[in-house]
């Protein structure tokens, strides 16, 4: 797996804004350009908190070769186990109190 760039982040970025422009919101509830939409803005903020992040699948990534995250809920699980935790919407909450905890230990 390769190390998800800046140029990456922003090159998907535009395509969902442009989706949700094209498509916009479906008046019964989230269309798949809003999900997308989130899904990317989620992505973008996760390299300016300094971790190393790639794709580790639909929607997922993985931080730091250790740590699951998923792009469209705020849950998280470490690699190699099934019990998925929660965490608050602030992403550098999330790499203070775990990721970051992890290399102070």
């Amino acid at each position: 797996m390769s190390r998800i760039t800046y140029e990456e982040v922003d090159a998907s970025y535009r395509k969902a804004e442009e989706d949700f422009k094209k498509y916009g919101t479906n008046s019964v509830g989230e269309s798949s350009a809003d999900r997308e939409m989130a899904r990317m803005v989620k992505l973008r903020a996760l390299p300016d908190t300094g971790v190393e992040c790639e794709w580790y699948g639909n929607g997922l990534v993985l931080v730091d070769d250790k740590f699951i995250v998923s792009l469209a809920s705020n849950k998280w699980r470490v690699e190699g186990r099934n019990k998925w935790y929660m965490h608050k919407n602030d992403l550098q909450h999330f790499v203070d109190n775990y990721v970051r905890k992890n290399e102070n230990a």
